[in-house]
C-alpha cells in the first residue's frame, strides 16, 4: 500500500518530459528504468517511447524497488547524486521553494 501511495505522490509531484532516447524500445509500457546521467531521475516507457521523470525533493530513485526512495536506502552505483559533480541538472528538476 506504501508503495502504490509514494508512487502516485510521485508522478503527481514529478516533471516529465517526453525524450528521444530509444531507452524504452523493445520494453514493456510501464517499465521503470533508472537515468544513468543522475540517480535523482528515471524513465517510464510508454509505446516504446521514455518518459524523463524526478524524484520529488531529495529522493533517489532506487532501481531495486521501482521508488523513489532516500539517498542512504539506494546504492546509486555510477549514477550521480543531485548536486554532485557531475550530475547533469536543468529544466527537468522540480523547484519546490
Amino acid at each position: 500500500m506504501y508503495g502504490k501511495l509514494a508512487l502516485l505522490a510521485l508522478m503527481l509531484v514529478a516533471v516529465s518530459s517526453l525524450t528521444t532516447a530509444d531507452q524504452c524500445a523493445g520494453q514493456k509500457d510501464g517499465t521503470m528504468l533508472p537515468d544513468p546521467e543522475n540517480c535523482h531521475r528515471f524513465y517510464i516507457c510508454d509505446g516504446e517511447q521514455a518518459w524523463l521523470l524526478v524524484c520529488p525533493g531529495v529522493l533517489v530513485w532506487n532501481i531495486e524497488g521501482n521508488t523513489c526512495d532516500y539517498p542512504q536506502n539506494v546504492d546509486c552505483g555510477n549514477r550521480p547524486l543531485p548536486g554532485a559533480p557531475g550530475a547533469t541538472e536543468g529544466s527537468n528538476f522540480l523547484d519546490l521553494n
